[in-house]
């Protein structure tokens, strides 16, 4: 959980303090050392295990539903593999593309990660948004616990039981969907991916500097218009 914590009372021994009072040294620990790169790295990985999970519950929501074989749902969980299958290729491409540091650390391909970074934040809402849609009402009505314990058991193993499932099953699928994709957890989840490494504009920007070929796409068009390429 994000938190905020103020310490006011609180002492520092000066032998764990690593920068005090130099704002540019602080800048160039996060540029120099690759902290943003290597942070970058476990986050895809968190971005491609997130979405591995959120493709389980929808395949499983499309089966519980009888809809696999429609062709709306088939486009709906198409279109989550096509970015689950993205983020996996940039994994691989960030270490394959991997070289040493001037410390002698292996440093990813920071331009993979830079566009995970981009991709993961816009689609990850339409990721929930599948979920809503393919559960429509069946995510809003869900009864607890507490009356499968009771007297209404034998209506809700009758009328709530899906494709293959049972109720008490079926209705853990979908309490785990509406959790995921619209309670005030869910909704957390979406405003904290939308905003994980800062504004969109930040994010834009740490790609679009970060690629250092934009000269050579240039000059592959000017040499081909007969240009002088320097």
């Amino acid at each position: 959980m994000d938190t905020l914590v103020i310490f006011d009372r609180v002492l520092v021994p000066w032998d764990r303090v690593f920068i005090h009072g130099d704002d540019r040294l602080s800048m160039r620990l996060f540029s120099e050392s690759g902290f943003h790169v290597h942070c970058g790295h476990q986050v895809l990985c968190r971005y491609i295990s997130k979405l591995e999970f959120t493709l389980g519950v929808i395949l499983y929501m499309a089966e519980a539903l009888d809809k696999s074989t429609l062709p709306a749902t088939i486009e709906k969980v198409t279109e989550v593999i096509v970015h689950l299958e993205t983020l996996k290729s940039l994994l691989i491409a960030s270490e394959e593309g991997a070289s040493l540091d001037r410390f002698g650390s292996m440093l990813p391909d920071r331009k993979p990660l830079w566009t995970s970074n981009v991709i993961f934040p816009k689609i990850y809402p339409r990721m929930m948004e599948i979920i809503q849609l393919l559960g429509g009402s069946n995510i809003i009505m869900i009864p607890s616990k507490r009356d499968f314990g009771g007297p209404s058991r034998p209506d809700l193993d009758k009328y709530l039981r899906g494709s293959g499932v049972n109720a008490a099953s079926k209705t853990a699928l979908f309490r785990l969907a509406w959790e995921l994709s619209s309670s005030g957890f869910g909704g957390r989840q979406t405003l904290y991916e939308r905003f994980f490494f800062g504004d969109t504009s930040v994010v834009v920007n740490r790609l679009h500097h970060a690629y250092t070929d934009k000269e050579m796409y240039m000059n592959k068009v000017k040499a081909f218009l007969g240009e002088q390429v320097e």
